[in-house]
Order: C-alpha cells, then structure tokens, then sequence
C-alpha cells in the first residue's frame, strides 16, 4: 500500500493516451460477484477485530480478479496491494495462470532494499487508520507482510523502484523497460 501503483498508473495512462482502470477503485462489484458482503465484513471487524475483517476479504480478492482481467483489456491497470499476494500455493497457482499471458506486469517498490522499503510504506501508510488499527490490535503490519511476500516477486515481469523518482520519471522508466523488452522478446 502506498507503492505508488494508482499515481504511476495514472502518468502511464496520460503517456500512452489508453484508458485506466484501478481495481481499487472499480472492483467492488467484482467482490460482491464473487461472494464478498460487505455487511459481514463490517460485522467481523466489529466482532473480531480488523485483522479478521480482512482475513475474510482477502478469500475474494483471487475470484474478483479473474472476473476484473477480462472486463478491463487494453489499458493500464493498477491492482490494489493485496491482489498480488497469496498465501497458499493453489491460489498463487491460479494467479500465476491469471497473470501469464500480461506481459507487463510490473511491480513497485520504494527501493531494492526491502527494510528501506519497509520503513518508506510505513510512513506513508501512518494515516490509513484501518491499517494502524491492525498494527494496534495484533502486532502485525500487514503493509510490511505484503511488501516481503514472495508471490509479488514471483508475479511480476519488472520490478521497479520510485526512491527519489517522481511519478513521471517512473513512468518513463516503465515504459523504456517495457520497449526494451518488445525489442528483446
């Protein structure tokens, strides 16, 4: 969270003159397609806590993507954090299967060093309550659990880091490895 996939997204969107489409931003039908109530999630973080609330979500994440690729062909798409992480290894199978024929599945970091990057994305998540509530209650920064998961690197084509890079300059960057990978493939 806080990577800058939306702000980079939205620079590839203006560069390749394409239209965008953020799953944050448009996918809860796709969650509610698949199953998700968002009147049980409210209920379990109430109930249980935070960390429940998004246990339960994350089972729809998976099912809602696969309904979201195919709907949104031909643009730049940005995925919310927890899309690229799965903890068990059928559904990373299945995302792995989802994500093979998008060549350009590029992943954002702060920096190559993960505790840099670590430290980077917890300063710019200090104003998302809901996570602080997680880090509160359980101990857990699930930021920090996204960020080192092995399924983000085994998913993604690119990696490419915004440390002292504005968003611009990191859509040029995107967009340059993009070319030189058409050109090598």
């Amino acid at each position: 969270m806080r990577a800058g996939k939306t702000t980079v997204a939205k620079r590839l969107v203006e560069k390749l003159g394409v239209q965008g489409a953020s799953m944050d931003v448009t996918g809860r039908k796709y969650y509610k397609q698949a199953g998700f109530s968002f009147a049980k999630r409210l209920i379990l973080r109430y109930v249980k806590g935070q960390l429940c609330a998004y246990q339960y979500f994350q089972q729809f994440l998976l099912p809602a993507l696969e309904r979201y690729l195919p709907e949104n062909r031909n643009c730049v798409i940005d995925l919310g954090a927890g899309h690229t992480v799965y903890w068990n290894d059928p559904d990373l199978k299945r995302a792995r299967k989802l994500l093979a024929p998008y060549s350009n599945v590029v992943l954002i970091l702060p920096s190559p060093d993960l505790d840099e990057s670590a430290t980077i994305l917890r300063e710019r998540t200090r104003d998302i309550a809901w996570l602080n509530r997680i880090r509160r209650q359980n101990g857990f920064d699930m930021n920090e659990r996204f960020l080192r998961h092995r399924s983000n690197f085994d998913l993604a084509k690119f990696t490419v880091y915004t440390k002292n890079k504005t968003p611009r300059e990191t859509a040029d960057e995107i967009l340059e490895l993009l070319k030189m990978h058409a050109t090598t493939a």
